[in-house]
């Protein structure tokens, strides 16, 4: 039997109440072997499942919607494209915010690049699927879309290194998304 802190112990008895039922303290269940006592029975609702609110309503419709996107390879290649371009051009804004802008541009700038950011976040983490599979893919797709960025933006061509290096990155992502074993 795994030894659980006595507040982890706790935490997971609460998660399983269900209205009013009696339950033991985590020192009562057991922890290292000494009882210090018990609570008896508290009230435990579940909030959300009276009255779910606006946010927990969008929340799952963008789950749903997302999970269905990367339920096929085409949808999850856009979906990391997208996410490619949204971390390499939030990452672009806040560069701009450095070193290309002063006050209030640059606060802008920062504000801007912060929220690309969170988009970016939220868009390789809220759908359910193996993302360590998947870097492979997503570093070849952030590698070109920061370049395609730095050309547009910063008129900032490739230099040879950077073709070489590119390629290696290429090749390793590719190795990472097709080799079975």
């Amino acid at each position: 039997m795994r030894a659980l802190a006595p507040e982890g112990i706790f935490l997971s008895r609460i998660r399983e109440l269900r209205g009013r039922e009696k339950r033991t303290s985590a020192a009562k269940a057991g922890f290292g072997g000494v009882i210090c006592g018990a609570a008896e029975a508290v009230p435990f609702q579940d909030y959300r499942a009276l009255k779910p609110d606006i946010f927990s309503i969008v929340d799952e419709a963008m789950k749903n919607f997302l999970d269905g996107i990367v339920a096929h390879p085409v949808g999850a290649f856009v979906l990391l494209t997208l996410a490619a371009f949204l971390e390499a051009f939030g990452d672009s804004l806040l560069q701009s915010g450095l070193y290309r802008s002063a006050g209030a541009g640059r606060a802008v700038f920062f504000v801007s690049g912060a929220a690309v950011l969170a988009l970016y976040g939220f868009a390789v983490n809220i759908p359910h699927w193996d993302f360590g599979k998947l870097l492979g893919v997503y570093v070849v797709l952030f590698f070109l879309v920061a370049q395609v960025l730095a050309k547009v933006r910063f008129n900032q061509s490739p230099t040879v290194p950077i073709y070489v290096g590119g390629t290696l990155i290429a090749t390793g992502g590719i190795i990472i998304a097709f080799w079975r074993g």
